[in-house]
């Protein structure tokens, strides 16, 4: 992060990918509110840029925007609040991923995890389903974290049913 301050104010000036480094090391340093302060600055920069340009206001000294996010700043962040016991909140994250970035199997795992954690069943399987809908097919832990759900709200039959349709995209099951 003081890294980070330092490129944005001497230069040069990071890129997303940089972003999403720094939001990923919050994540595994288990501190979910820089790496979520990340995703937040990156998204005011995006709006901000965008309604720049709506207003045409584009003049000498304007701050330079910080790049929009990507999807592995939002996984970041999102396993960060699920780690951190944030299940709402990481699910609320998921769901305001802009439309424009494609979701990935790391992004539909993380939300599921979230939804699982929280014994969210309905959610976990509503991410599952629109995953399969947009052509993905998610890591067979994702299904299984949603099994674990679905047990736990005694959902037997939305249980076969999951199954079923993991068999019916080519995903593999394994012994949990």
């Amino acid at each position: 992060l003081e890294l980070l301050g330092r490129m944005e104010q001497d230069g040069p000036m990071p890129d997303v990918v940089s972003y999403s480094t720094a939001a990923a090391a919050c994540q595994k340093a288990k501190h979910w509110e820089p790496a979520v302060g990340l995703l937040q600055r990156l998204n005011a920069s995006a709006s901000g840029a965008a309604a720049d340009e709506d207003d045409g206001a584009r003049g000498h000294g304007a701050r330079v925007p910080l790049p929009a996010p990507n999807v592995f700043t939002y996984t970041s962040a999102v396993v960060a609040l699920a780690e951190a016991g944030r299940w709402r909140e990481a699910v609320s994250t998921y769901e305001a991923m802009p439309p424009q970035l494609e979701p990935n199997e790391a992004i539909v795992n993380a939300a599921v995890s979230a939804a699982a954690a929280g014994a969210d069943w309905r959610t976990a399987t509503r991410i599952l389903e629109e995953a399969l809908g947009a052509g993905l097919v998610p890591r067979t832990s994702s299904f299984n974290m949603a099994f674990n759900a679905l047990a736990h709200g005694h959902q037997p039959a939305a249980a076969l049913a999951l199954l079923r349709r993991m068999l019916s995209v080519g995903a593999r099951p394994n012994l949990l």
